[in-house]
């Protein structure tokens, strides 16, 4: 089976601050793409905190996606801080390996 088999959609939540005058102006956009969430490994815990990354579970999608550091991943009411570089599996730009951060339950 092919990682797309797995896949589901999902929401990038990106938070944009901008300053006007003297005051930070927060904008948050949201769009879905398909991907696919499973708990990190201990061996990919392990190396991660080799590079002071925190992180518990993994994403897969596609490198077409555009994901960032920071961006919020939400799937089924649970939110998670990409953490991690996008990491192009088998450098055959198929899909990307993204380390995630588990840090709550959307509640917007």
């Amino acid at each position: 089976m092919a990682i797309q088999d797995y896949y589901r959609t999902l929401t990038t939540r990106r938070i944009t601050t901008v300053t006007s005058g003297a005051f930070p102006i927060e904008t948050t956009s949201d769009t879905t793409f398909q991907g696919a969430i499973n708990q990190a490994n201990a061996k990919e815990v392990q190396q991660a905190m080799q590079f002071n990354i925190e992180a518990d579970y993994k994403m897969y999608c596609d490198v077409t996606e555009d994901i960032n550091h920071n961006d919020i991943i939400v799937v089924d009411g649970k939110q998670y801080r990409v953490i991690g570089d996008n990491k192009n599996t088998m450098h055959r730009n198929h899909h990307f390996k993204i380390l995630l951060k588990y840090i709550g339950i959307d509640n917007g």
